[in-house]
């Protein structure tokens, strides 16, 4: 009888500690908020050009006909992801016919000083602030 509850206690742990790992793996962290102000004045001038007209200048999407767009002020809410990876992959390939790819126009460069301003807004937004 000792073995087989030895077993079970086993699988047990075995099995807890899967779900943790793979949930673990699912689950992006948030990457810090840059502070590189010329990566995020890149990155705001970019926005203004490209993300804009869609979410809005303060990435709220509450802008006309485009209300619908992804608040990006709550990442919590992203249906990709909200590490940068998801981010990366979202403004190059785009979401089907809801918002454009942009890697045709956009460098990996470009993109990551576009993060940088998304994250400055989200966590002006966390602060309560209303203008950045």
């Amino acid at each position: 009888m000792g073995t087989e509850v030895t077993l079970v206690k086993v699988i047990l742990v075995g099995t807890l500690t899967s779900l943790l790992i793979l949930g673990a793996e699912r689950v992006p962290a948030q990457a810090p908020v840059p502070t590189d102000e010329a990566l995020i004045s890149g990155g705001r001038q970019l926005f203004f050009a490209k993300c804009a007209a869609c979410h809005g200048p303060n990435g709220k999407a509450q802008v006309g006909a485009m209300a619908n767009a992804a608040d990006l002020t709550r990442p919590q809410d992203f249906v990709r992801g909200n590490g940068d990876n998801n981010l990366s992959n979202t403004i190059q390939n785009g979401i089907g016919n809801s918002m454009p790819p942009f890697k045709a126009e956009l460098t990996e460069s470009d993109i990551m000083k576009i993060i940088a301003f998304i994250r400055r807004l989200q966590a002006r937004a966390a602060a309560g602030a209303a203008q950045f």
